[in-house]
């Protein structure tokens, strides 16, 4: 049996997962996702917050960290190891091959993404 999501508007990043048990306790602001979904999509460099975190550069991510952000921290850092895409994330070099597109890994990733979308919308 296929399970039926509601879908209100489709969205790249799912962040209703961040409600789940392992997460309670995170809190991600509006900015970082906009952030995020930025990067993700459009390849825009993120700030230097999420540059960092994205790049596990982790000592300048908590200095650059606005007040929020140093308090789920951890979520954060937890989140993106578990959830970014692969060739998203890990070094600076990553985060750059991303946004420049190397070798279609973000074009790739949001056809995917567009397909699944299409699918999850055609079966709810």
């Amino acid at each position: 049996m296929i399970k039926k999501r509601a879908m209100t508007k489709a969205k790249l990043v799912d962040w209703s997962e961040t409600s789940e048990q392992e997460y309670s306790n995170a809190a991600f602001s509006e900015d970082f996702r906009g952030t995020i979904e930025r990067y993700l999509i459009y390849g825009y460099e993120p700030g230097s917050f999420a540059t960092a975190i994205l790049a596990r550069d982790f000592e300048r991510a908590l200095y650059s960290a606005d007040t929020h952000n140093r308090k789920v921290f951890y979520w954060i850092a937890r989140w993106v190891a578990e959830r970014m895409p692969p060739g998203s994330w890990g070094s600076y070099e990553q985060v750059n091959a991303w946004c420049r597109d190397t070798d279609g890994r973000r074009t790739a990733f949001v056809e995917k993404y567009e397909k699944e979308q299409v699918w999850l919308t055609l079966v709810t």
